[in-house]
C-alpha cells in the first residue's frame, strides 16, 4: 500500500465509486455494525473544488483506491 494525493480525474472517479460503495445504503446491516458506514456523499465538482484548495489524501493498494481523508477548507 502507498500514501498519494488525488490528483487526476480518474483518482476522484475511484474515490467516489468507493464512497458510493460505503454509503449506508450500499452497505448489509451486519458489515455496517462490524464496519461502519459513511453518511455524506460527495459529488465530482466538490471533490475538484477541494482539490484545488487542499491536497487530499489517498491510500492505494495495487493503483486502486483503498482509503481517503477529505479535508475541507
Amino acid at each position: 500500500m502507498e500514501i498519494d494525493i488525488l490528483k487526476s480525474d480518474q483518482d476522484i472517479h475511484q474515490l467516489l465509486a468507493l464512497q458510493a460503495a460505503n454509503m449506508e445504503a450500499s452497505v448489509q446491516a451486519e458489515t455496517a455494525k462490524k464496519e461502519g458506514f459513511l453518511t455524506v456523499q460527495h459529488n465530482y465538482d466538490l471533490i475538484a473544488e477541494m482539490v484545488a484548495k487542499e491536497p487530499q489524501v489517498l491510500i492505494k493498494d495495487e493503483g486502486q483506491i483503498v482509503a481517503y481523508v477529505l479535508a475541507m477548507p
